[in-house]
Formats: C-alpha cells, sequence, structure tokens
C-alpha cells in the first residue's frame, strides 16, 4: 500500500481474511494475532482489509474489489464499511484453523465475473473509504509488556495495561504509526 498514489484507478485487496475476533474466520488477525487483541480507529473495529482502504481513500483511489473468507465479506457489508465492493468469496471458517474451501472452478468463474464487472463501472461509482481528522488509533495488545514497549513510540498514549491510543491528523503517518507499534511490540520477545 505505501507505493500507492492517485494515478492508479482502483485497488483490489486480493487473499484477505477477516479482523481478529470475527466468529467462525478462517486465519482471522489483524496484523498480529500474537501481538494484537484488537485495533479501532475513530472507534470503529478494524481489520487489514478496512485499515488499507482507509489508506486508498486518502490518495483519492477506490477499493473496487475484494476476495476473502465469508467472516470478511459479512464486516465489509456493514453499511458503515464497503458495502459497494464486488466481494469473491473463497471459503467459510469452520474455526480459526478450518475452513470449508469452495471449489477452485466456482471461485475462478466468479473472480472473472467481478474483475469485469469492476472494471465496467466508472471510478467515480466507487465511493472512498476513509476517516476525518483527528484520526485516533487504539491498540489492545495482549500483555501489558507489549504496551510498555509500543510507548516508546513518541506520541503515543497509554490507556490502561493494555492499551495505546495514537492520534494524527495524517492517516498515512498512522498507517506507517501501525506497523511501528506492532514491530516494537514483538521486540518483548513473548
Amino acid at each position: 500500500m505505501p507505493l500507492l498514489d492517485e494515478s492508479f484507478d482502483l485497488v483490489f485487496l486480493v487473499g484477505y481474511h477477516a479482523g481478529t475476533g470475527a466468529l467462525q474466520a478462517n486465519m482471522d488477525h489483524t496484523y498480529s494475532n500474537s501481538r494484537i487483541q484488537k485495533i479501532s480507529i475513530n472507534g470503529r473495529r478494524m481489520n487489514e482489509a478496512l485499515i488499507n482502504a482507509a489508506y486508498a481513500g486518502v490518495k483519492g483511489v477506490p477499493v473496487a474489489l475484494v476476495t476473502g473468507d465469508l467472516a470478511l465479506q459479512k464486516e465489509l457489508m456493514d453499511p458503515e464499511a464497503l458495502p459497494w465492493v464486488h466481494y469473491v468469496c473463497t471459503k467459510e471458517g469452520v474455526s480459526k484453523f478450518a475452513a470449508l474451501n469452495y471449489n477452485q472452478i466456482r471461485v475462478k468463474r466468479n473472480l472473472v465475473t467481478n474483475v469485469q464487472q469492476a472494471l465496467r463501472q466508472n471510478k467515480a461509482a466507487y465511493p472512498l473509504f476513509a476517516f476525518s481528522a483527528p484520526v485516533r488509533l487504539e491498540i489492545e495488545f495482549h500483555s501489558t509488556a507489549m504496551a510498555d514497549m509500543a510507548c516508546l513510540m513518541p506520541y503515543t498514549k497509554r490507556l490502561d495495561g493494555r492499551s495505546i491510543e495514537y492520534v494524527t491528523d495524517d492517516y498515512p503517518v498512522l498507517f506507517e504509526a501501525i506497523m511501528a507499534l506492532v514491530t516494537l511490540a514483538y521486540a518483548t520477545g513473548i
């Protein structure tokens, strides 16, 4: 996503999954299953597709197509998320590490159809997903030690034992801050 700029017409997010804690989601996580318990932006629970869609939105590029599991589809069809996207469901989560994978021929057929439909639509038909400034990131880590390490980053505020917040008016800065905060949490070695 960091190489994305205004010269792109559309974003396709391929092979995505539901966010941490989603019910019947296969491989649910948000950047780090072993570090992040919950991540939200401006009070909205996030997954990686929404975080990346907001980055694309800031760049003026709409998300037109997403592929992933049924749990992610449910998250994205929320009226406050990305209900306009062409979605190709590839599997249904039975549990975190088990899924009912759809037939490869069926998935390919759905993918081709949805890509063609997405490309036929005018770019202006797709809304941009973005947050109003200030943008408030909240991360709840799995341990207090991880939150301790994350607080080494400037402008990070401790909310409680395992939670921090980071506030900025610049979404691309917040986007990079997420990666920095997760990396700091890894430094605990837990």
